[in-house]
């Protein structure tokens, strides 16, 4: 009997009072190498990291003054120039109340969870001004990079104003970001591979692990030389494998994550700076489904009705039957699940409810028996988010 596999929490996004945490929307592949680096400098030097405050602490302000208030920030941009990934940097934006009446700044809401934003109080007099400190944090970025603030504050009629962080991110070691299997067979074992470049010859890659049981990871050949002119000249290979007794249904966020040591840039200290690779893939036998995942078509308000489907059809055409499909894991009460027989031999797998008065992310799997040997107990994963 298979048994269902721990659905991994979506990381969400929660935007506060003055500090937001967007999910990162960067998903690009590495950009081309630079020759052999040395130590990056940053045309400005940042300020040390400033250490976080209440997002929503309340301010005492003076008396409010009457009139318009007038945000002038000394600078709208930053540029940190070319930096490591091991590292987090920091600066400020420094922005002073030019108008006649008080200024409140309500919110600073950043792109990326890479970037973070504090402000120490809301509310500033005529003439009074402070400073928004930023960090960036480049883990798992690579070449230009850059990352949007938006500050929403009560100017008028201008009450949104852009600021912007940019930087060349110099990886200690590039790769694919992810490796895609496609459609795996089930019962097989398959292995795929990843190369791993970089410019100090003693690095090494060191404690992997994969998020999933059925998936291993090892590293084979390390330090050989890399024939290709204007890349690293140092290169590694870290090999999947996906087990053949792997069950039915998706790789569901499966991620292999490791340890790169060794030295950032030529000069640099040595360091240990973790990476991921995502792997992707669909184990099927001569069931199919589509979608692999069950998810909403359309954008949800709270307590709004929701149904997410999925057709389970079989490859070689013979007839099957559906039993049951029951919810075995799910991060919100109240769902549903139902078979629909849509034409012969096709079924449709359905998962409905009504969405929580709490926004975020639900997430959960079912199980459908069938009468299909070797295929007979089948896990699918839904998930969905609500405003």
């Amino acid at each position: 009997m298979q048994r269902s596999r721990a659905i991994v929490p979506v990381l969400l996004a929660a935007i506060t009072t003055l500090t937001a945490l967007p999910a990162c929307e960067d998903k690009t592949a590495p950009a081309a190498v630079t020759p052999v680096p040395t130590a990056p400098t940053a045309p400005a030097a940042p300020t040390s990291p400033v250490a976080p405050t209440a997002t929503n602490a309340a301010a005492t302000p003076a008396t409010p003054a009457a009139g318009a208030p007038r945000l002038t920030f000394d600078s709208l941009t930053h540029d940190f120039g070319t930096v490591l990934d091991s590292e987090k940097y920091s600066t400020s934006f420094r922005f002073t109340n030019t108008g006649t009446g008080t200024l409140i700044i309500y919110t600073v809401k950043t792109s990326c969870g890479c970037t973070v934003a504090t402000l120490r109080k809301t509310e500033f007099l005529p003439g009074e001004g402070s400073t928004i400190d930023v960090v960036f944090d480049p883990k798992g970025k690579t070449g230009t990079q850059t990352k949007n603030l938006t500050v929403v504050s009560n100017t008028q009629p201008a009450s949104l104003t852009k600021l912007s962080i940019k930087a060349v991110v110099q990886p200690m070691v590039q790769y694919t970001l992810f490796l895609e299997f496609g459609v795996i067979a089930l019962g097989e074992s398959h292995t795929r591979s990843v190369e791993v470049f970089y410019y100090d010859p003693n690095l090494e890659i060191t404690d992997l692990f994969s998020t999933n049981p059925a998936v291993s990871a090892r590293v084979v050949r390390p330090g050989r030389s890399n024939p290709v002119i204007g890349q690293p000249p140092y290169r590694a290979t870290i090999e999947v494998t996906v087990a053949p007794d792997t069950p039915w249904g998706v790789l569901f966020q499966t991620r292999v994550k490791f340890t790169a040591r060794g030295e950032p840039a030529r000069g640099v200290d040595p360091v240990a700076v973790p990476y991921t690779l995502f792997v992707n893939g669909r184990v099927f036998g001569d069931l199919r489904v589509d979608p692999v995942l069950l998810t909403s078509k359309v954008k949800l308000g709270r307590g709004e009705p929701v149904r997410m489907s999925a057709t389970l059809s079989r490859a070689s055409g013979a007839p099957f039957s559906v039993h049951d499909v029951t919810i075995t894991e799910s991060t919100m009460s109240g769902l549903t699940a139902h078979i629909e027989a849509t034409s012969a031999g096709i079924y449709e797998i359905v998962v409905e409810s009504v969405t929580p008065a709490v926004a975020g992310a639900v997430n959960g799997a079912v199980m459908v028996t069938t009468n299909v040997p070797g295929e007979d107990r089948l896990v699918l994963h839904f998930s969905m988010y609500v405003r």
